[in-house]
């Protein structure tokens, strides 16, 4: 049983309807509400147990329409209840799938037969049904001939025994349009019966596949899904909730957790075991040490066990691993066995020196699984110019091939990511400014930059100072409100027409940072240390860049003057916070305050979690309330002031976009009267007309009436090419190292945001370089400065056309390119084939059979192909026999072997000096590029643009991605 929502006349509006199916017939019965409550649902319910009594057991879900009243009745007459587990609608799957098709069976008959009217509408739902519940065969029989034992006639049926019937057989003389209507609905209803049924059956072969099963067992440590909750109210967010213990299973639908101190009731399908990294993840650790350490600083803990008088054990006792030893000087030579079975692959053979020490460590090769002592013997060993043995080669060489690697664990995984997360935070590091690394006239500046916020903030009374005494009162109270605070010190770039006021308050730096620029300081609070700061609305609410087209375009085609709008100090402008909150001192000090006071925040001080959101609320309800905007339904970020008195674009009076505490905004004479109140009412850093700077852009006006937005400066100060050597340069197919990765990372990254913003001419190029990582070339940084040159060469942008507002139009262009994208992994590297390299060459060795020849370049594995040789011998093994072929391996033909697929290996020779990049043939890299890469661009344009080629367009969106 389950409630589903059906499209209703129009198919503007839904209405609640109830389902309920028999398991056993699959007979269905679909019933529509007066509403969801439980007396509503009981009503409907009736209408099944007039025909056929109560049933013995209910499968419904959790919602709120079957308790309560509905319970209690279904209860009183011997029906037992079974709501699904949380969150799992699988559990209910038939009720779900059929709800699902009967919708979409009634939306299709719809679309067929035309509903006058309500009754209409009524009428085909029992129709739809009594069609469904006769054409849809399980084991040879429909769910009516299940529940009746024959199938009833249609009236003037052929097949059904109802062509004798008399109003039938009369229609055509009577024109009965009842019965025209009555054979049209049942026409439609079985055409859109097979439709979704062959529609359903081709999804169903695309997405089978087993189910995996699970055993818990109580005790273990799982996690279980669920969906997150949303304060914003857009789409919650899903994960994995845990650690949670198994404390009761009730198959095959229902195991019982216990989760921080409550009862969960989960579906096995949606309970996944806890991994060996989650079960000795260092959280868990440390909050165990936390929570063990203040439980006994409260009160000790008796009974536990006091090992400190005990003796030592002796050292014969200790069972030491000789490969966990460290300074062990003489490392005893490993014995190569062959196990027969499954083995971890063998670790590269290095040329080493003897004095050489081998890292401790990495482990050693081990079997992954037990080996019986029969199929284990040792092998006879020959020395190597590394000083390391190798076996000598035997009659079953093939018993001896190790196993290729395996894929990266979790642990791996999560080095990467923490990885990632460095390399973010050292390049926001890298965005403050150190004060060593400052000469004096530049320090000067950040010192009086420093004490301007300062001041600032308590003339704004974001904060007010404490005493000592009344500090030191909060720290014995409230020591969970208090937080630390620090000064993050920034270079900000000058527009023109602050350079003049940023030299009077002493804050205009000197030095050379790619333009004027002036010294800027904030007082931030560390929030995230807030006592229930996850419980905070964290959202940063910034207009999309789609928005500030779309704003650009409608001032440019309306022929306003731009303006742009800056509050000073915007957080502590707004509203005061509701919470007590304390802060710390700055390392360096506030000016007039003694070591050991505290500072009270009376604003959101920036740093706090909600302190965008808070500014937001009060920037809108002062442009809804006061003002009088109007907040546009596609992007909350964008405001429109309209005269009610007219009608059409001449409605709108004047637009506003918002991004934090920057307004861009167009508009009529009322319009700037509004802004101006604006200007009167809070500190504006910056209130201008005409050219201006707005979420990192250019904003230009042209001669023409036109728009040009672009980031030269942007380019000029963060685009910079990676210097190579030239030898360096000539090596086009090595993989960069990671001081280089780095780099190029840098490069990319300043590339796709200009990519992103205003040149759509880097972006498909931009877009195909992103996808190197994380594995990248020579080639590629050579690719990335040739973006970098074009970048600085052609200092272009998004030119905004005045085209007039009465035909402005909107219209998207796609297209894609086949084959010029790789998909993330080489396709060699999913195979079971793995490499082996020895002081003199690499073995591909060939476990999956295969038709081509190898390429080295086809894994992001193996050798760097600068120091290889030329040539390229292939051991096939092939319908049963042995053979070589020697060959060149840098040409641009694929190499394609006939007869059956073949396996063995190929070895490449090494070499010093290796091969040119004029000697080796790109056409690897394009064997690699397995999928497409496109794109689509949306435009502003007139609306003659379909008769005259030349009239304006504005490009106001675009993005470059691979295809799926």
């Amino acid at each position: 049983m389950d409630t589903v929502w059906l499209p209703t006349v129009g198919q503007k509006k839904k209405r609640v309807a109830l389902n309920i199916i028999d398991y056993s017939s699959h007979f269905q019965m679909m019933i529509p509400l007066r509403g969801r409550s439980p007396e509503a649902v009981w009503a409907a319910y009736r209408q099944w147990v007039k025909f056929f009594g109560p049933p013995r057991q209910i499968w419904a879900d959790q919602g709120s329409e079957f308790k309560g009243s509905f319970k209690v009745r279904t209860a009183q007459e011997g029906t037992r209840m079974d709501p699904s587990s949380l969150e799992a609608p699988t559990q209910r799957g038939l009720a779900e799938r059929h709800g699902k098709t009967f919708k979409v069976m009634l939306e299709k008959t719809m679309a067929d037969y035309f509903c006058e009217n309500y009754n209409d509408w009524l009428e085909l739902i029992d129709v739809t049904i009594m069609v469904k519940n006769r054409l849809a065969s399980r084991g040879g029989f429909s769910p009516i001939q299940r529940v009746l034992g024959y199938l009833p006639r249609l009236p003037g049926g052929l097949l059904s025994e109802g062509q004798d019937d008399a109003e039938a057989g009369r229609q055509p003389r009577l024109g009965d349009a009842g019965i025209t209507r009555a054979m049209d609905m049942r026409k439609a209803a079985a055409k859109a019966f097979f439709e979704v049924d062959c529609d359903q059956a081709l999804r169903n072969v695309l997405a089978g596949g087993p189910r995996p099963h699970q055993d818990y067992t109580v005790g273990q440590m799982v996690y279980f899904y669920r969906l997150g909750h949303s304060k914003k109210g857009d789409r919650p967010h899903q994960r994995w909730h845990g650690p949670a213990r198994v404390i009761m299973t009730d198959y095959p639908g229902t195991i019982w957790l216990s989760y921080q101190g409550g009862l969960v009731k989960a579906a096995p399908e949606r309970i996944r075991p806890g991994s060996e990294e989650e079960n000795l993840t260092i959280s868990g650790w440390l909050d165990g040490l936390t929570q063990a350490k203040e439980a006994f600083e409260k009160e000790p803990t008796r009974g536990y066990i006091d090992l400190s008088n005990e003796p030592l054990p002796d050292l014969e006792e200790i069972d030491v691993d000789l490969d966990d030893n460290e300074g062990n000087e003489a490392q005893p030579e490993p014995v190569l066995r062959r196990v027969r079975g499954k083995q971890v692959p063998g670790r590269v053979i290095v040329d080493a020196e003897p004095d050489d020490q081998i890292d401790e460590t990495m482990p050693q090769a081990v079997p992954s699984g037990p080996a019986e002592p029969e199929d284990i013997e040792e092998l006879p060993s020959r020395p190597t110019a590394s000083g390391i043995s190798l076996p000598e080669p035997t009659e079953d060489d093939e018993d001896v091939m190790p196993e290729p690697p395996a894929k990266r664990t979790r642990v791996q995984m999560l080095e990467a990511y923490y990885a990632k997360l460095e390399t973010l935070f050292k390049t926001r590091q890298r965005k403050e400014v150190k004060l060593k690394e400052l000469n004096q006239a530049d320090l000067e500046c950040f010192l009086k930059a420093a004490e301007k916020e300062i001041q600032n903030n308590l003339t704004t009374q974001a904060y007010e100072k404490l005493d000592a005494e009344e500090s030191e009162r909060v720290r014995r109270t409230r020591p969970d409100r208090i937080m630390e605070s620090r000064y993050v010190r920034t270079v900000k770039p000058l527009e023109s027409c602050d350079v003049d006021k940023a030299n009077m308050e002493g804050t205009l730096l000197s030095s050379n940072h790619g333009g004027p620029c002036k010294a800027k300081v904030r007082h931030v609070m560390k929030g995230f240390s807030e006592e229930g700061a996850e419980d905070l609305d964290s959202a940063t609410p910034q207009v999309t860049r789609e928005g500030v087209m779309f704003t650009t375009q409608v001032i440019t085609s309306k022929g306003w003057n731009m303006g742009f709008l800056d509050f000073t100090q915007a957080f502590h402008s707004g509203d005061p916070i509701s919470r007590e909150l304390y802060a710390e001192q700055p390392p360096e000090g506030v000016p007039g305050m003694q070591k050991g006071e505290l500072l009270k925040l009376l604003k959101t001080c920036y740093g706090l979690l909600d302190g965008p959101m808070a500014w937001f609320r009060h920037l809108r309800k002062v442009l809804l309330e006061e003002l009088g905007y109007v907040q546009s339904l596609a992007d909350p970020c964008i405001y429109f002031l309209h005269d009610e008195s007219k009608q059409g674009w001449d409605r709108l009076l004047g637009i506003v976009s918002v991004a934090t505490d920057d307004l861009l905004h167009g508009g009529g004479p009322e319009h700037q009267e509004k802004m101006e109140t604006l200007n009167k009412k809070y500190k504006l850093g910056k209130f201008q007309y005409g050219s201006g700077r707005f979420t990192g852009k250019q904003f230009t006006p042209q001669d023409d009436g036109s728009i040009l937005i672009d980031q030269a400066h942007y380019v000029q100060e963060k685009v910079h090419r990676i210097v190579l050597s030239k030898a360096r340069k000539a090596q086009r197919y090595s993989r960069c190292s990671d001081d280089e990765i780095a780099q190029l990372r840098s490069l990319v990254g300043a590339l796709s945001w200009l990519a992103k913003e205003t040149r759509p001419d880097l972006s498909g190029r931009v877009s195909l370089l992103q996808q190197q990582f994380p594995k990248p070339r020579i080639c590629d940084i050579l690719s990335a400065n040739q973006l970098a040159n074009e970048a600085e060469k052609f200092a272009v942008g998004v030119r905004v056309t005045p085209i007039p507002i009465e035909k402005l139009r909107v219209s998207a262009v796609t297209d894609a390119s086949w084959g010029n994208a790789e998909d993330g992994q080489a396709r060699e590297d999913d195979s079971s084939d793995f490499w082996t390299e020895t002081p003199e060459c690499w073995i591909r060795h060939h476990v999956k059979p295969r038709r081509t020849l190898f390429h080295p370049g086809m894994t992001d594995s193996g050798p760097d192909l600068h120091e290889l040789a030329a040539s390229r011998r292939t051991r096939l093994c092939q319908d049963g026999t042995e053979r070589e072929q020697v060959d060149s391996w840098n040409q641009a033909k694929l190499g394609l072997v006939p007869g059956e697929p073949w396996t063995g290996q190929t070895v490449f020779e090494k070499a010093v000096p290796g091969l040119r990049h004029q000697d080796i043939s790109e056409g690897f890299l394009q064997n690699r590029r397995m999928q497409s890469q496109g794109g689509h661009l949306i435009i502003f344009h007139d609306q003659d643009l379909q008769f005259e080629p030349s009239a304006l367009i504005s490009i106001t969106s675009w993005k470059s991605y691979r295809l799926k």
